[in-house]
């Protein structure tokens, strides 16, 4: 990640520290549209964008590895498709940081705006997302639900 956005952008960096709970969840995440990654425990993800309204968006999904239990609020997340997580007023120059969590079985997703230096002190302990993985095995996933 640069240490200060490009002339005229701002960056966006979203990140999730490591937990227990919610750890089998995470999201397909989606800045203005765009498919930006997924994110599992211990990583972040940054983009660029344009001064203005940023909208940031999840698919909720669970990663259940050999298992086939699913919660029942773990199934209605994964019927709802992209979510609005999040929406900030960027400004040109600036960073921000969001920190994603979630409650049991994926239920109860939030994505919070952090202070510039709790956030930047919390992602550098972190570990940047591969924006294919989904922690499924099934390859990539950059096309946005329709």
């Amino acid at each position: 990640m640069p240490a200060a956005p490009s002339e005229g952008k701002a960056i966006i960096c979203i990140y999730r520290i490591g937990g227990v709970v919610g750890s089998a969840s995470h999201d397909h995440l989606y800045v203005n549209g765009v498919y930006l990654g997924t994110l599992l425990n211990s990583e972040y993800a940054w983009t660029e964008v344009d001064p203005g309204t940023v909208v940031v968006a999840g698919m909720a999904k669970m990663y259940y590895g050999p298992s086939i239990i699913m919660s029942s609020a773990a199934a209605v997340n994964q019927t709802r498709g992209q979510s609005e997580r999040i929406r900030v007023q960027a400004e040109a120059g600036k960073t921000y940081y969001m920190k994603w969590t979630s409650g049991m079985f994926g239920s109860d997703i939030k994505v919070k705006l952090m202070n510039p230096d709790a956030g930047a002190k919390e992602m550098s302990k972190l570990h940047p997302t591969k924006p294919a993985d989904t922690g499924e095995g099934k390859g990539d996933n950059t096309n946005p639900p329709k």
